[in-house]
């Protein structure tokens, strides 16, 4: 278990860890944030996070490319979901919170 910090010195312990976490951690497009700071993310009938997409032939609900978040320094960003955990995830005792990265 890695753990992260945000651009107020806030720090968490999340599932992720090695190379991937230090990578994210020294890129300032990547930024950590709670489901709950960001009202209807978690919900794939929401437009504003989500769009029907159809693979193979089975539907189902994707994350829009481009999203707008608040993080958890309060700063408010778009960008794409990089890594989710919704309920409890192996590895944290957080619950509901990703990873943005701001850039493609």
């Amino acid at each position: 278990m890695g753990i992260w910090i945000d651009s107020n010195g806030q720090s968490w312990d999340i599932n992720m860890e090695g190379r991937a976490l230090a990578k994210m951690q020294r890129n300032p497009d990547f930024k950590f944030c709670w489901m709950k700071d960001s009202p209807g993310i978690d919900d794939e009938s929401n437009l504003n996070f989500y769009h029907e997409e159809t693979i193979g032939e089975q539907k189902g609900q994707i994350f829009n490319k481009v999203v707008t978040v608040n993080c958890s320094d309060g700063s408010p960003v778009s960008g794409r979901v990089y890594h989710w955990v919704k309920g409890p995830c192996c590895g944290t005792p957080l619950k509901n919170w990703f990873i943005i990265c701001t850039k493609d």
